[in-house]
């Protein structure tokens, strides 16, 4: 996931998905690296599939609605919290 997180902080969000399509491959119950990827389609303009990840996400868990959850617990890149309060909103 660290890799993954570096290579969204750089804008290189092609990598960091294919870095969590096999993450979640690996570990295809962790939702971390799905909801992740969420964020990656959002900036590559694939808002509609990213929001239906997203809602399947929160369905699951609701922490990832704060965004204390994901800086402190997940230590997401302030890049990917910028990125998730956008399609959190998407989906409240």
């Amino acid at each position: 996931m660290a890799e993954a997180k570096t290579q969204f902080s750089a804008g290189a969000y092609d990598d960091a998905l294919m870095r969590l399509q096999a993450i979640s491959n690996r570990t295809p119950m962790e939702t971390e690296p799905i909801a992740a990827m969420a964020l990656c389609y959002f900036v590559l303009g694939q808002t509609p599939h990213a929001r239906r990840i997203w809602k399947i996400i929160v369905s699951r868990d609701e922490r990832y609605l704060l965004p204390r959850f994901l800086r402190k617990e997940l230590r997401w890149p302030d890049e990917m919290l910028t990125v998730a309060a956008k399609v959190s909103a998407l989906v409240v």
